[in-house]
């Protein structure tokens, strides 16, 4: 198995910049100035999970809304491998996914977290706009028939 603090230190030269393995096998990056990643070994060691912050939800109607939005963007798994969930701690909407920690290198751990960081930011700029979720295929299980909407194969009015 490989070791994660090896691994963190070959990510380091993809994004230019030092980044450090904390003792209990985290690492924190900020991409773009924008979204914050966190990287981290599973207990096991079988996984790393890299997970973003979207945006604080503060209660309400409005978040409500976000997170039935997510559940239903969760379902389109083959559009991607991440998934959305809610750290009803800190009310925060936050883009995490697993990878196997056996065989992955520097550079797909690099593309993963920029597929990552893309997705939380479509997220972050949708919600700042006022909206639940972004308005695109990839996000929404929802499409027009013949002036019908189909969600999960079913007919909705």
């Amino acid at each position: 198995m490989r070791q994660f603090y090896d691994l963190i230190d070959e990510l380091s030269e993809f994004f230019n910049e030092p980044l450090i393995a904390e003792v209990n096998d985290t690492c924190k990056l900020l991409v773009n100035e924008k979204i914050e990643v966190q990287i981290e070994m599973d207990f096991m060691g079988e996984f790393i999970i890299i997970a973003a912050i979207i945006s604080e939800l503060p209660p309400g109607k409005f978040r409500e809304n976000i997170l039935k939005d997510a559940l239903k963007s969760n379902h389109l798994i083959d559009s991607h491998r991440s998934f959305l969930a809610y750290i009803g701690v800190n009310n925060q909407l936050i883009v995490s996914e697993n990878l196997f920690a056996h065989a992955i290198t520097a550079e797909q751990l690099y593309n993963n977290i920029i597929a990552l960081t893309k997705r939380a930011k479509k997220w972050q700029d949708a919600i700042n706009r006022g909206e639940t979720s972004p308005q695109d295929q990839d996000e929404m299980p929802i499409a027009q028939t013949k002036g019908k909407q189909q969600l999960f194969g079913f007919t909705v009015n």
